[in-house]
């Protein structure tokens, strides 16, 4: 068949054409995904190719453009998106593998018989309305699949039986729809309501999912007055009377092998909280501890976020080893509920660690090997705080136990398996003879970490501490964090320094920031540089919106070191520091939990200052005209065209869903 220009380029064949080449796009971020942002990426993605597909019949339609061409376009760009989604699938769901087989002889079928018709009339036919109906049914099931990766097996394989039935009997009217026999006519037509049923229950229930999960955060709530009323950054500290001391823990290793340190020494309990536990040597390092620690009668609290822990730990025979000894219990916050959605994006984002009543650790590093070890090849560059403190009723510690309970009592936690019966299966019972193998090499490998322990040694004194959070719902949340972060930084009288992974803010946000800028002479914020940067949402909102940072006055450095920063710290002045888990993102300020410690210490001060300062050295400044100063000796490696050509698609896509980046 010949084309001519005008049919190749009509807009509905752009539109097909658009959507075949979203299919990579697709696959790349959902195989590669390890966080809710990429997921929501590639959710957006086949959101987007669901609208396209609406859009190119009705523009085709209401303007006349429909094409030979445009009718074979379709179906195909159709079925190479299933087909792709469905191979995608696959890898998390082995019921896609017979809905991959029936889809497999349905499409052979449907193409020999296609080309018989363009054969014998010389014409081509459209996609067919049960055709339509079925490519609705898969896209709605392979939507909810991809936006819920944590969604129950027995919710996915009913959605995925669902869509099976519905594309056997799209089979069953296409064999009838072939023949001539006019009397099956009335027997398509009862199908053909069946599944349009069938069809709008889909729909209806992906609406309730999408505007569940959207719904509580579109609009961003707005700090109160009692809010601003009830803090005063000029009386952080007043009337504290602290007898501690601090230790930055700026390095992977340093980080884990403080925690087993610590850990050791529990004689009465030991608590972790964390958003995200895999597997890999260091969880296993400390997994090793605790069991022993266990064993010896310490009482030990692992709080997880359940989105993250389910997706890279669910059913994991080493987690089954740890929660289902009597002594440690384990409670991830804020399970994934297809009934409930406007509850699924809330997200428990806390890291610390805390052992009996006078040490914890706390900042932004997640437990296992890419924040634990100092591979740079699979690794992250992170910080954190260590607080050393004498025993008292109204210390630090005390009031991060407290905030700790409001979390593991407030409702929104559920408990993991525990039960006794896992304690005795075959693969749980390895792990536990592992572990315990793993305790006493530990030991001979590291001796220095066991016994008694010097606090003092390498610490700085410490005049003032205290913690600022988030509000612990799963709900949309005022930016209370935010708040107060802004609030200290306004005061200071010559410095803030401000180093975060992402940068993804609103108008709110930027005008408090502005005003940072025009309290304090000196205010430069470090981001990842996209070439570093493993959130590919936040990445490419950053690139989408980056003009507009600049634009607010701060001086900004992206950070070039070829390996993904982290750190969540903010520098005032000589003597504040801030460490913890916020990013200056709209998740983190609007949805997630959210703990940052104020350290008023000019030691630690000084310290993290040359560690901030280090990272900088590798950091590219970005300037106003859209150019950037690159420091003596930095490389920075060009973006694959691919790649850049992802981000700057998401960055206009994913506007719409910016508030949940």
């Amino acid at each position: 068949m010949k084309y001519t220009k005008k049919e190749i380029f009509s807009i509905p064949n752009l539109m097909g054409y658009l959507r075949i080449l979203l299919i990579p796009i697709f696959v790349y971020l959902y195989l590669n995904a390890d966080s809710i942002g990429f997921y929501l990426a590639a959710g957006a993605v086949i959101l987007f190719s669901a609208l396209l597909d609406f859009a190119d019949g009705f523009v085709a339609r209401r303007f006349n453009m429909v094409t030979d061409l445009g009718k074979m376009l379709d179906p195909i760009s159709d079925k190479l998106t299933q087909a792709a989604v469905a191979l995608c699938l696959a890898t998390r769901y082995p019921l896609m593998v017979p809905l991959l087989a029936l889809m497999l002889v349905k499409e052979l079928y449907m193409a020999v018989r296609g080309m018989m018709r363009i054969a014998s009339s010389g014409k081509v036919h459209g996609a067919a309305f049960m055709g339509k109906v079925c490519t609705a049914t898969l896209f709605i099931t392979f939507g909810a699949l991809v936006f819920l990766p944590t969604i129950p097996l027995f919710w996915a394989n009913l959605l995925i039986l669902l869509s099976m039935i519905v594309m056997a009997i799209t089979f069953i009217y296409y064999l009838h729809n072939f023949g001539k026999d006019r009397k099956r006519r009335p027997c398509v037509r009862i199908v053909k309501r069946a599944v349009l049923l069938l069809l709008c229950v889909f729909g209806f229930e992906l609406i309730f999912l999408l505007v569940g999960l959207a719904a509580p955060f579109m609009i961003y709530p707005k700090v109160s007055a009692e809010t601003v009323e009830s803090f005063d950054a000029s009386s952080l500290f007043e009337e504290q009377t602290v007898e501690a001391r601090a230790k930055l823990l700026a390095k992977n290793s340093d980080a884990l092998d403080e925690r087993i340190r610590l850990m050791q020494l529990a004689k009465e309990r030991i608590v972790i909280s964390t958003f995200d536990i895999r597997e890999g040597d260091a969880i296993r390092d400390m997994a090793a501890v605790m069991l022993e620690r266990a064993d010896a009668g310490v009482h030990i609290s692992i709080l997880g976020d359940a989105f993250s822990v389910e997706l890279h730990m669910g059913g994991s025979a080493l987690l089954d080893a740890i929660a289902s000894h009597p002594n440690i219990e384990v409670r991830l916050y804020n399970r994934v509920n297809t009934l409930e959605p406007w509850k699924s994006q809330g997200r428990m984002h806390d890291k610390y660690v805390i052992v009996d009543d006078f040490a914890y650790i706390i900042g932004g590093r997640n437990t296992f090997d890419y924040f634990l070890t100092d591979d740079t090849d699979k690794g992250s560059y992170d910080c954190e705080v260590a607080i050393y403190e004498e025993p008292s009723e109204h210390s630090s510690l005390q009031t991060l136990y407290a905030y700790f309970e409001r979390v593991w009592k407030g409702g929104e936690c559920e408990p993991y398996r525990n039960s006794a019966a896992i304690a005795e299966q075959k693969e749980v019972q390895k792990e536990r003879t592992l572990l315990a193998a793993r305790y006493q090499e530990l030991r001979e490998e590291s001796p220095h970490l066991f016994g008694e322990q010097d606090f003092s040694a390498d610490t700085h004194e410490v005049s003032g501490v205290a913690l600022l959070a988030n509000p612990i719902h799963v709900y949309g949340k005022e930016p209370i964090l935010f708040h107060q972060l802004c609030a200290l930084m306004k005061r200071a009288d010559e410095r803030v320094m401000i180093h975060t992974p992402y940068a993804v803010l609103n108008s709110y946000m930027k005008e408090e920031l502005t005003e940072v800028v025009r309290s304090v002479p000196n205010v430069s914020m470090m981001v990842n540089g996209i070439e570093n940067g493993d959130n590919v949402v936040a990445s490419s909102d950053y690139l989408y919106n980056k003009q507009s940072v600049l634009d607010r006055g701060v001086r900004l450095f992206e950070y070039q070191g070829g390996t993904s920063y982290h750190a969540k710290t903010v520098l005032i002045d000589d003597d504040l520091s801030v460490i913890g888990s916020y990013n200056f993102d709209l998740r983190s300020t609007y949805v997630d939990t959210e703990l940052m410690l104020v350290v008023q210490s000019e030691g630690l001060n000084q310290e993290l200052y040359e560690s901030m300062q280090g990272y900088e050295e590798s950091a590219c400044e970005q300037l106003a005209d859209g150019t950037q100063l690159i420091p003596s000796g930095v490389t920075v490696e060009a973006l694959p065209f691919g790649k850049t050509l992802i981000y700057h698609f998401l960055g206009i896509v994913l506007q719409a869903f910016r508030f949940l980046a």
